[in-house]
């Protein structure tokens, strides 16, 4: 006849140092990561705070992201501000030498000529510089960007579009024989 010998006491102990080991294990978990809450079981008047913290720092994170994103947005736009400053010093170099009377005319209609190119170049850039998808960047508005927790920051843009009524002025000053002004 087989016999099954079993130990009672043996199978307590056992039991109790797994459940003993369990919660060293959750007790740990808590420790290492520095959180009361370390699962479902935890401090149930805790669970919501910890997850009204947890919203709040997911929030920040897309807010911060956010803010990154506008001042990028504002540097492109810095950048392109600084081309269109050194376009205008070149084209108020070309009309200073336009001036000048040890030229030509037709010296002078080549000046115009560089002149008129760089306009174009000013315009080309306030019309297509775009960020991520978004056109008309250049012509002047507010950006404002949410930054979490209920507050927006506002970014003024300046309108980097040409003045149309001061191109028309020097296109009829031009086809009555006037010199270009510097600057405009």
């Amino acid at each position: 006849m087989t016999s099954i010998q079993y130990n009672y006491a043996a199978n307590i102990a056992a039991n109790s140092l797994k459940a003993n080991n369990t919660l060293m294990d959750q007790s740990m978990a808590r420790l290492s990561t520095g959180l009361k809450i370390g699962s479902e079981g935890g401090d149930p008047g805790m669970i919501s705070t910890y997850n009204t913290a947890k919203v709040d720092s997911a929030t920040s994170r897309t807010g911060l992201q956010n803010v990154n994103m506008a001042i990028s947005r504002m540097k492109l736009i810095e950048s392109q501000a600084y081309k269109m400053n050194d376009i205008y010093v070149e084209m108020a170099s070309l009309a200073l030498q336009a001036t000048s009377l040890l030229i030509t005319n037709s010296d002078r209609i080549g000046l115009e000529g560089v002149y008129q190119s760089l306009g174009l170049e000013l315009s080309r850039i306030v019309a297509e510089t775009s960020f991520n998808g978004v056109a008309n960047i250049m012509n002047g508005g507010s950006l404002s960007v949410f930054t979490g927790g209920g507050s927006n920051i506002t970014f003024l843009v300046d309108d980097f579009r040409l003045n149309t009524a001061n191109a028309a002025n020097v296109a009829q000053r031009n086809a009555a024989g006037h010199e270009p002004r510097p600057g405009v």
